[in-house]
């Protein structure tokens, strides 16, 4: 998932809005009685009450969601194109219709695990940033020595780096390959669709999305909403047309009848399938960034969590079970795209130009998602001066992050060009997996450094251990089993080691370059030029 991105971005700039307003000292307050500060009397810099206020309860986020919102939040974020990919991977690594349904209950359990750690780590660390913040705050050990300072913020801007440059590219890449799947299909029913022409649609997709993403900010959200609601009534639709033909038949497939024939007994191929359904599951940690807002957070938090999750587990075997029940085993795993078998089983002729419509239509929301979320960090990282200023530039009219859009959508279309679903999808989550395994790892530390420290919520101690053990066992096993996409994803990380060491980290040795300084600034004014842009870093 986009959504905990997004949220996030929305959160940093709330937090830096402020009024820079001059007022009047109104000084009948003497006389009135107001009380005046020692230092006031002392320096006779009498300040006017808004400021003394303003400075005695500093703004903060308005507490304006319910439990029902959060709920939406969490089933709008996590319900993406998973399930429209994630099936014949999940069989096929599986073996069984029997292990396929209790990997996807494995994985509402995993999800639920995590997003109650996540729900503390939102509550007890009320900082803009979502996972940076949580682990530069559990690594740096309270900055006790400057060793763990060092290591706290370099984790915190491998975060950062990854989720810009790795993980969002990736997401995109992935998201208009399955658009492209669904969209190209119905013209080739009787033969595989050349390659060739599902990488230029999906290639024309990013175009697309980058220049509705540059263009306006509303029509960025407005997509969101009815691309959200589209994709909702695709599942329900989906589920209520199986639920039908198998009225009609009036009987269950031979799936239903032995579940486990044939499953897979290696752990490996098992943590593949696995990872497939947590893709369908990520956006489990947007509330993270949503506590501060949320009216009666220490119930509401993992109420939300817990509710949302339960009903899309719903929706999921919900699909699954009209997948099962209308295609054999053969049909499931030889479908690229698995809606379209099951529509033209269902509805006929009529059904290969619906079901690709509805399952385009949820990707493309879902790549706009990701677009934006991906274009704020990379602007609150530059802001921030973790990047080149460039990347803070917003458009003169637009009022965008032009640059880092630009960026986004040239690094997915490489990947795009290269890279295939299936690959993608495992080397993304392995990155994915490893700062979720940090972050939830950094709440076990804090429970030490930190234990006396008041929390509004707190996790049984089961939830992060499980949701630990799960991690490892998600980055560590599909290394084994596929190592190419994983090792990949893990090289790109690493990549912002020698970015922060050399340009970022500030050191009395001076490692930065003195001729950066000057690049970084040359290529900021010929970037402000070119995209008619202005930077934004304070």
């Amino acid at each position: 998932g986009a959504g905990g991105d997004e949220v996030r971005a929305l959160q940093c700039t709330d937090m830096m809005e402020g009024s820079s307003g001059v007022e009047l000292v109104d000084l009948k307050r003497i006389s009135e009685g107001s009380e005046l500060s020692q230092e006031e009397l002392l320096d006779g810099n009498i300040k006017p009450d808004s400021e003394r206020s303003a400075k005695a309860e500093p703004p903060t986020l308005k507490k304006e969601l319910t439990l029902i919102n959060g709920v939406a939040l969490v089933v709008g974020q996590i319900i993406g194109s998973g399930i429209f990919v994630s099936p014949n991977i999940v069989l096929r690594y599986s073996g069984s219709f029997g292990l396929s349904m209790c990997l996807w209950l494995l994985g509402a359990v995993v999800a639920i695990a995590c997003g109650l750690s996540f729900c503390e780590l939102g509550t007890f660390i009320k900082k803009c940033g979502g996972e940076s913040g949580y682990i530069l705050e559990a690594y740096s050990f309270k900055g006790k020595k400057p060793w763990y300072r060092f290591v706290g913020s370099l984790l915190s801007f491998l975060f950062t780096w990854a989720s810009a440059f790795v993980i969002r590219p990736a997401s995109i890449a992935i998201l208009s390959l399955v658009f492209a799947r669904y969209l190209s299909r119905p013209f080739y029913l009787d033969c595989d669709v050349p390659v060739s022409v599902m990488k230029l649609i999906a290639l024309s997709l990013v175009i697309v999305l980058a220049a509705i993403n540059c263009y306006s900010v509303k029509l960025v959200g407005r997509v969101a909403t009815v691309f959200t609601s589209v994709k909702l009534l695709s599942c329900a639709f989906i589920i209520i047309v199986g639920v039908i033909y198998v009225i009609k038949q009036g009987c269950f497939p031979l799936a239903f009848h032995q579940p486990f024939e044939g499953t897979e007994r290696s752990p490996s191929s098992i943590a593949i399938a696995l990872f497939a359904v947590l893709w369908a599951f990520n956006g489990w940690n947007v509330l993270g960034y949503a506590a501060e807002e949320m009216k009666n957070v220490e119930k509401n938090l993992p109420r939300s969590v817990i509710a949302g999750v339960f009903l899309v587990i719903a929706i999921y075997a919900g699909i699954n079970l009209a997948y099962f029940a209308v295609l054999s085993y053969e049909e499931l795993l030889a479908a690229e795209a698995v809606a379209l078998p099951f529509g033209r089983a269902t509805l006929g002729t009529a059904g290969l130009v619906i079901i690709p419509l509805l399952v385009a239509i949820s990707t493309f929301g879902s790549a706009n998602g990701n677009f934006f979320a991906g274009s704020r960090i990379m602007l609150s990282t530059a802001r921030d001066g973790l990047l080149l200023d460039a990347f803070s530039g917003l458009h003169r009219t637009f009022q965008t992050p032009i640059l880092g859009i630009i960026a986004l959508a040239v690094i997915s279309a490489v990947l795009i060009v290269v890279g295939n679903i299936d690959d993608l999808i495992d080397g993304v989550s392995s990155a994915v997996w490893l700062f979720y395994g940090l972050a939830i790892a950094g709440l076990l530390i804090m429970r030490v450094t930190h234990r006396h420290e008041p929390r509004p919520y707190r996790v049984w101690l089961i939830a992060p251990i499980f949701g630990l053990l799960a991690c490892l066992y998600l980055i560590v096993l599909p290394v084994i089993q596929k190592p190419v996409p994983s090792l990949l994803a893990f090289g790109g990380v690493l990549l912002g080691v020698p970015v922060y060491v050399f340009l970022v980290m500030e050191t009395p040795w001076k490692l930065r370059p003195k001729a950066f300084d000057r690049v970084s600034q040359s290529l900021t004014a010929y970037s402000n030029s070119l995209l008619n842009s202005q930077s934004s870093r304070t």
